[in-house]
């Protein structure tokens, strides 16, 4: 069994005290870091994008100090539409496919740089199908598949018909773990599970026609994969805020 530590849109800031949307990220990271590890050692740890609000390589050296101050094992890091991938590779984020004895987790690059929108081309698909090969995997990339009915979010999601049509089709891929929409989302692309986690700072609110924010707590989400192919998942979510999140200025 392969025990898998989901966590996505960090959203860290240049300054580590600053707030967003009167969350400090910084320390809700730490916070989920540390409640999800209390809880026992992950084999793997994916962190699928937003992992800066600004893609500055000292925010993700930041984030890279956090993360392994707490944990050394395996370590996938996938960008997403705030994040910038040269200053990623700059900080040394881990951003390779993980490889187990029964399991494989791949990568999905969903993002193009200072694109809201997912960005999934031909030559993407085709390279991802060939990393992919026949090896069971967990596919993690930042943008949602499916919509989420959340108009001013869906029009990001990877809609590709290619992109579907492989998924769909694919033997390999058991399961695709995202971020993005900053909330739960369970969901079936043809035999592929779907699974969208929370954010470990502030959410959105579900099926909310433009930007809503939602007062639920910052999670993380477990995933179980076991040797006969079968998944158990689980989201975890933090303590309530003692002061909700709130609009303050146009930083989403």
């Amino acid at each position: 069994m392969l025990d898998v530590l989901h966590i996505t849109d960090v959203h860290l800031l240049p300054d580590a005290g600053a707030r967003l949307v009167n969350v400090d990220t910084q320390r809700c990271l730490e916070a989920v870091l540390d409640q999800a590890l209390a809880d026992g050692r992950p084999d793997a740890l994916v962190a699928t994008g937003d992992i800066a609000q600004e893609g500055r390589a000292d925010v993700y050296a930041r984030f890279l100090d956090t993360v392994r101050s707490r944990y050394d094992g395996p370590l996938l890091c996938t960008p997403g539409n705030h994040d910038l991938l040269a200053p990623m590779r700059d900080a040394g984020l881990p951003m390779q496919d993980l490889e187990f004895d029964h399991w494989r987790i791949v990568a999905l690059d969903s993002h193009a740089d200072e694109s809201l929108a997912s960005v999934v081309p031909a030559e993407k698909l085709a390279e991802l199908s060939a990393r992919v090969g026949d090896r069971r995997t967990l596919l993690v990339t930042h943008h949602h598949l499916l919509p989420v009915q959340c108009p001013w979010l869906d029009g990001d999601r990877i809609a590709g018909a290619d992109v579907h049509a492989w998924l769909a089709a694919s033997t390999a891929v058991r399961a695709v773990v995202f971020g993005h929409v900053h909330q739960i989302v369970e969901a079936r692309l043809g035999n592929v599970r779907l699974m969208g986690s929370p954010s470990t700072c502030f959410q959105f609110l579900p099926r909310s026609a433009r930007f809503t924010l939602d007062t639920l707590p910052p999670g993380f989400r477990r995933i179980r994969l076991y040797d006969d192919g079968s998944i158990v998942s689980a989201v975890i979510r933090g303590r309530p805020f003692s002061d909700p999140p709130a609009i303050q200025s146009d930083h989403t």
